[in-house]
């Protein structure tokens, strides 16, 4: 019998306080802009806007901004006061629904189709297909990267053991 893994799966702080700060400044800065701008603007030599015209503009961008800082904020409070994880046994695999639910998906190892280690704009997860659908194991929740590794190991080593594996992409 293996041990039982169990890695946290929330957002990490300081980088959820980071987005906010940097977020909020940006908004600070095109709120400004929108309020005070007196030309118009031109943007790539393609599109040229009137002053009324920038000052949508910059006020959309501080819109947009302002929902960053919200969606850091909901993620903040996620990382701080969470308590879901993902845990891996010999037989099951259990992930978080999503960042706020407090169920999680409980997922037989001998259900699983197919497991990819999917990387995008050096961001990585572990995409995994089973008969319900496609679970997804980001690393950016889990504390460490060496922790994203483990469970990637580990889950590989639970399905080469009992052959549950059809089809592996690992890059």
């Amino acid at each position: 019998m293996t041990e039982v893994l169990h890695f946290p799966y929330k957002p990490r702080i300081g980088l959820m306080c980071f987005g906010a700060v940097f977020f909020l400044a940006g908004g600070v800065l095109m709120a400004h802009k929108a309020a005070t701008t007196n030309r118009g603007l031109v943007i790539n030599h393609l599109v040229e806007l009137s002053v009324g015209g920038a000052r949508i503009f910059y006020g959309v961008f501080a819109g947009v901004s302002a929902l960053f800082v919200l969606t850091c904020l909901f993620a903040l409070a996620a990382g701080l006061f969470s308590r879901q994880s993902v845990e891996l046994s010999d037989s099951d695999l259990s992930v978080p629904k999503n960042l706020f639910s407090p169920d999680p998906i409980i997922l037989p190892i001998s259900a699983i189709r197919e497991v990819r280690l999917q990387t995008a704009s050096r961001q990585r997860r572990l995409s995994i297909r089973h008969a319900g659908g496609v679970l997804y194991i980001s690393e950016t929740l889990l504390p460490s990267r060496s922790s994203f590794e483990a469970l990637q190991a580990a889950i590989l080593e639970r399905l080469r053991r009992f052959n549950y594996v059809r089809s592996q992409n690992w890059r």
